[in-house]
């Protein structure tokens, strides 16, 4: 797998962790299975075509491009990934004032993520 293919699947699983509730349940299956279990196309068509739900590899594309483009607008909206990142630097930042004995700058730190 290339290094883009990677970077790109990962950045799928975190904006399906946050926004995978809002998504279908086919949506997530197909999801799930293109990202975690890493089938390809023809295989997660095959897998849903053995439980009953003809689909082709086209469709199976267009699943995810779909669940893509929605769970990247979710994000757009809502902002909880942006959120979560800078209140995960916070919360370093503040250990290592913590560690440092700068207890005046931790308690700002702090003060900072509770308003995130």
């Amino acid at each position: 797998m290339a290094q883009g293919e990677l970077e790109k699947k990962i950045e799928l699983n975190w904006l399906s962790a946050f926004y995978g509730g809002l998504l279908t349940p086919r949506q997530r299956d197909v999801l799930r299975m293109h990202c975690e279990e890493d089938l390809s196309l023809q295989e997660i068509a095959d897998t849903l075509t053995e439980a009953g739900k003809p689909v082709t590899r086209q469709g199976v594309y267009d699943a995810i491009v779909k669940a893509e483009r929605q769970l990247n607008d979710y994000e757009n909206k809502l902002g909880l990934i942006h959120r979560y990142d800078r209140m995960v630097e916070e919360a370093k930042r503040c250990l290592a004032y913590l560690e440092t004995g700068a207890a005046e700058a931790a308690r700002d730190s702090l003060k900072k993520m509770t308003e995130l």
